[in-house]
């Protein structure tokens, strides 16, 4: 029988304590998350309609049936959405088990729809999985994979032996952050490009750099102010200087000076997670439009090298920042780095804060192999 109440309205910008939120960008998820909820629109209007009059006459009767009906659309629909979102039968179950989001809003400005949940949950959060894009406008006609950050990592998973220590600086952790989008940014971008020309590879870049900004502008809003250190949710304004290049480099400053304002603006791990993203994304958007604008007789194969050259350079400074911090992390502890693998694990199952994972060599896996294992339990 459905539930006759209301469901309660709250403001799109609301975030509680608690509150757990699923950025979606793809056509055919946002297809059955429109179905699913009006059904549940036409449900609230029946509901409404039936629960002034007599309870046992032919009409009330009538309505409750249809109310029923449309209860089971919404659920075959969640399913439906759970099926083209998810990629693997983990994040399925996950999915599942969490149930209908109590609220789907249309983020006009970002583009995207955010569903929303209430109270605290032990499952899979805001970010998982993979997302399949559909290429359209490059005339392959195939689908490419975009990978989400951050992904969960079980630490049962890792083999016997492991060390795990807590990273307690929290320039180590923002410094990991940047270094893991990084990552993995490049290796979507070797994934997708393997097989297509210059012009298919750019279109692919240059949607891989808005998918990345806009779901993060719109994750960042589901932050409360508490997460901050200033306690007000805002993520880092550009600044002239931090748009100026380095004379080292010739990368913009912000990408280099980026561990320095997460650290001066995030309160928590989580926090430092979507900042870390968004200045990612913003360097990746930036590199984008210049490459447009200021090399455009040369077209898209120098675009794309340019890209992928500063995209490349600016993950090797934070793969050396990073291991410059394990490696000092591990001398502490008396663990030499020739006898073992370090692993910063961001988001590690239990929770927990960012973590260092201490491996010992001649386990048979490379620690990008064992994260990959551990993601996928």
């Amino acid at each position: 029988m459905a539930d006759n109440k209301k469901r309660p309205k709250q403001p799109e910008t609301e975030a509680r304590d608690g509150a757990h939120a699923i950025i979606v960008t793809g056509t055919a998820q946002a297809w059955h998350l429109a179905r699913l909820d009006m059904a549940r629109d036409v449900i609230d209007e029946l509901a409404a309609a039936i629960s002034t009059t007599e309870p046992d006459n032919d009409t009330h009767r009538r309505v409750r049936r249809v109310i029923e009906s449309l209860n089971d659309r919404t659920l075959q629909e969640w399913q439906a959405f759970v099926d083209v979102a998810t990629s693997t039968e983990m994040d399925r179950d996950a999915m599942l088990k969490v149930g209908v989001p109590e609220k789907i809003d249309l983020n006009d400005i970002e583009q995207v729809v955010n569903l929303m949940w209430q109270g605290s949950l032990d499952v899979r959060q805001e970010n998982w999985g993979v997302f399949e894009v559909h290429a359209e406008k490059d005339r392959t006609g195939q689908s490419f994979n975009l990978t989400t950050p951050f992904r969960e990592v079980r630490i049962s998973s890792l083999p016997e032996g492991t060390r795990l220590i807590r990273i307690n600086d929290k320039r180590h952790a923002a410094t990991a952050a940047l270094a893991e989008i990084l990552s993995m940014i490049r290796r979507d971008l070797r994934g997708f490009s393997q097989g297509f020309n210059s012009t298919q590879v750019w279109q692919r870049m240059a949607f891989q750099a808005a998918f990345y900004h806009k779901a993060v502008r719109a994750a960042a809003k589901t932050l409360p102010a508490d997460e901050f250190l200033s306690w007000e949710a805002s993520l880092p304004a550009r600044h002239v200087a931090m748009h100026q290049k380095d004379k080292k480099t010739g990368l913009d400053a912000e990408i280099l000076d980026g561990p320095r304002l997460i650290v001066e603006l995030a309160g928590t791990a989580r926090a430092q997670q979507i900042l870390a993203l968004f200045i990612v994304a913003r360097f990746y958007t930036d590199l984008v439009n210049e490459c447009e604008r200021e090399m455009f007789e040369q077209r898209e194969p120098a675009w794309v090298e340019r890209t992928v050259i500063a995209l490349t350079e600016a993950g090797e400074i934070m793969d050396r920042a990073i291991a410059g911090y394990n490696t000092a992390l591990m001398a502490f502890y008396r663990l030499p780095s020739d006898q073992y693998h370090a692993m910063t694990i961001l988001k590690p199952v239990p929770r927990d804060v960012p973590i260092l994972a201490v491996i010992p060599q001649g386990t048979g896996a490379t620690p990008v192999e064992l994260r990959l294992a551990a993601e996928e339990e």
